[in-house]
């Protein structure tokens, strides 16, 4: 749904919508990168029913508390969903 400049330059298209995954332990939505980030993507998947949100994260970034706090932690703190972030 929300694209880097580099996903965009490299020819990504977007999508628009996500899917709920019933799972023996509930129902779980995995966005994907910048999804992330923003409020909207976690407001949606507890809309559209999802218990937890899964975030398979592959950053070679350095970690920091900036970069801590744009992601899950803050994002299930507003949203009252369960979050798992490898």
């Amino acid at each position: 749904m929300h694209l880097t400049d580099f996903e965009v330059k490299i020819g990504i298209k977007r999508g628009n919508k996500m899917e709920v995954y019933s799972l023996p332990f509930g129902k779980v939505v995995c966005p994907i990168c910048m999804d992330a980030t923003y409020f909207e993507t976690f407001r949606i998947a507890r809309e559209i029913g999802a218990e937890m949100v899964i975030l398979p994260i592959a950053n070679l970034e350095e970690y920091t508390l900036w970069k801590a706090l744009r992601g899950i932690w803050p994002r299930v703190q507003e949203s009252y969903l369960y979050g798992l972030k490898s």
